[in-house]
């Protein structure tokens, strides 16, 4: 069945059987040797073979960045660490790892320093541990192949093995001998050979080399991302069980600081990963814009991807909520004192009392005579619930360079090592999936306290980086299936996200097919390809519903996107939507809704007519703030009141969408 065994540092001579490792009982890994598991009982604890911890434990990094790569990044972490204990303040001079030894005092050396975790429990705890930061590695890096000192490969392998502590001999072929001559095949050839045991090696072992691979190749400090309200809506107006609720706003705001750990990092290394690849003449696009990405269905999509995670240590969101609520309620009727008290007529209090006590009298009103106790009028409550939104939105630090360079990009790891997508009979186009955590609100009248929040892309780098690649780089049959959105064709008829199966709808004054035709050359006879008969529908239903007005939701539509032309420039937002993560580009159903939200949020401006909408749509406050922004107004008011004439004759744009 094969032995397990290490290799024999004396040249020529068979490898040493090793009794803490033995076979796992699978077939020979390559000449003789089966797979092979350690018995050790002090080492590691895996359930796993070493076969398995060489396929599932090397990761994209490891297997595709190359070993110099990876040694003089680290080099560079140690350097920063060294410039920063000398006051540039560019990292923290972080533990590397620990050596459990002796100290004898009087040759200053450490007996047997044996590199292990810091955090060690048990018999190994007692051994006196040794602490070791970056900066201690200054002068013990790895030496740089690229450095003219080296003159062969024989050189640098020599130079190399003595760094990792080996003591090492070179051997040089003459390129000829007295008496056989010249040698032509070997004559001037050289080998190296180099042992394991250095002198000294107990007292002063080499943990330089063995501890190397535990620097990281970039900076580790968390970066600071933040939460915040980006807009507040009333879920009450008009009106809501007799509450009709006007003038919110959420001023003051300090928004929740969140703190993400290894976005520096894994932006550091997508980075030297796609040096390894990338031109020259094309470093400029290693986070370029997106393609051949679909966007998620909407903020409430149901594909996502989630794990335990980091603690994100977030702080709370600050603000003042402010809001005026009108309502009336109805109180019980208040008894007003009447009827005479003995011996004399006097004042009468309500006091609900007992017939007969002498103070009482109907058993309803007691008499302020001496001796009484006047009982005061009970109060009387009203209580209304009133129901406010406040939606929020996430900054995710680096996210859309780390999207875009491991997955999205043009230039992306992803795309350079797994087959093309979204072309004819492709696996299909990469989809952009968010990931989501738990996230708890808490506060007086919270109605809903256990949500989640979402950050883009994450999903989509663990589906198709984490996943994806190292399916493609595994053995056949260890990859995991992956999830893509459908071809575009290679046609070219792009894809939307609306219900096309939405009833046919009429609106008074439409004309359907010159609705179509103006967008179909909103961008130019021939450009692209719009989708106003596909959708025209499930807009005129889904404004039906929420109670805005078809048609001007239709003008606004063709006017912001040509109904939605994707394939004439990309990506764009179908309604106008900007910068609201929950609505992004090319994704018509969240724009959509995006959109029928506003003239509610608008309404804060206290003023409902068409500048004041189209001022909060376009500049984002109630009216133009200087010349340049009023004739933008009038300049955009005029194209809808273009677009009604051809789509609609004769109607006027309404004073309010709602």
């Amino acid at each position: 069945m094969g032995f397990c065994a290490y290799p024999n540092p004396i040249p020529l001579l068979p490898d040493i059987p090793d009794p803490l490792i033995t076979p796992d009982g699978t077939a020979p890994c390559g000449g003789v040797k089966s797979c092979c598991v350690t018995i050790n009982p002090l080492a590691e604890k895996v359930d796993i073979t070493d076969r398995d911890k060489l396929i599932n434990y090397s990761g994209p990094i490891n297997k595709l960045l190359p070993q110099e790569v990876q040694q003089q990044a680290r080099a560079q972490t140690v350097m920063d660490a060294v410039k920063s204990r000398n006051g540039d303040n560019i990292r923290h001079d972080q533990i590397v790892g620990c050596t459990y030894g002796f100290k004898i005092p009087i040759i200053n050396k450490t007996l047997i320093g044996i590199p292990a975790p810091c955090y060690e429990s048990g018999l190994l705890s007692l051994i006196p541990r040794n602490i070791h930061r970056l900066s201690e590695w200054e002068n013990h890096i790895p030496p740089v192949r690229s450095d003219p000192k080296y003159k062969s490969s024989l050189e640098y392998q020599v130079a190399y093995s003595r760094w990792r502590g080996r003591s090492c001999a070179v051997v040089e072929i003459p390129p000829e001998l007295p008496i056989i001559g010249k040698l032509p095949i070997v004559g001037g050839k050289g080998f190296y050979v180099c042992g394991d045991l250095v002198p000294g090696g107990l007292l002063h072992p080499n943990f330089f080399a063995q501890m190397y691979a535990n620097i990281p190749m970039s900076s580790t400090e968390d970066l600071k991302g933040s939460i915040e309200v980006d807009k507040v809506s009333s879920a009450t107006s008009p009106s809501q069980g007799g509450v009709k609720v006007t003038g919110v706003t959420f001023s003051n705001q300090k928004p929740a600081e969140l703190f993400f750990s290894h976005m520096e990092e894994t932006n550091t290394l997508a980075n030297l990963l796609q040096d390894s690849y990338v031109s020259k003449d094309e470093r400029g696009d290693k986070a370029g814009s997106p393609t051949n990405v679909t966007p998620p269905a909407s903020c409430t999509t149901v594909d996502i991807r989630s794990n335990k995670g980091d603690d994100l240590f977030s702080t709370q969101i600050v603000g003042d909520l402010h809001y005026e609520a009108n309502f009336t309620c109805e109180f019980n009727k208040i008894p007003t004192c009447s009827g005479l008290c003995f011996p004399n007529q006097r004042e009468c209090y309500y006091a609900g009392g007992l017939p007969g006590t002498g103070d009482c009298l109907h058993g309803e009103y007691c008499c302020n005579i001496p001796g009484a106790t006047p009982v005061p009028i009970p109060a009387q409550d009203c209580t209304k619930d009133v129901y406010i939104s406040l939606s929020t939105s996430s900054n995710t630090p680096k996210v859309d360079d780390i999207w875009s360079r491991l997955v999205a990009g043009p230039q992306s790891v992803f795309k350079r090592i797994f087959p093309k997508t979204n072309t004819p009979g492709s696996v299909g186009k990469i989809i952009d999936i968010p990931g989501s955590t738990n996230i708890t609100y808490t506060g007086l009248g919270i109605s809903q306290q256990d949500t989640d929040l979402k950050f883009p892309h994450i999903g989509g780098i663990s589906e198709y980086f984490l996943k994806g690649v190292q399916t493609a780089l595994r053995p056949k049959g260890y990859g995991e299936h992956l999830s893509f959105a459908d071809n575009d064709g290679g046609g070219g008829t792009g894809s939307i996200n609306c219900n096309q199966n939405a009833p046919e709808t009429a609106v008074t004054g439409l004309i359907k097919d010159e609705a179509e035709r103006i967008s179909d050359i909103w961008y130019g006879s021939g450009v692209g390809k719009a989708y106003f008969k596909e959708c025209n529908n499930d807009v005129i239903q889904t404004a039906n519903t929420r109670g805005i007005n078809p048609l001007f939701t239709l003008a606004i539509w063709i006017h912001e996107s040509g109904a939605s032309n994707y394939l004439a420039t990309t990506p764009v937002e179908d309604f106008g939507i900007h910068n609201d993560p929950s609505a992004p580009p090319n994704d018509f159903t969240a724009q959509l809704n995006a959109f029928l939200n506003l003239p509610d949020f608008y309404a804060t401006c206290g003023t409902k007519n068409l500048d004041t909408f189209i001022s909060m749509f376009w500049f984002g406050h109630c009216s133009p703030q200087n010349p340049d922004e009023e004739s933008r107004l009038a300049q955009y008011i005029s194209e809808l009141q273009w677009i009604y004439s051809i789509i609609a004759p004769g109607v006027a744009l309404p004073s309010w969408p709602k």
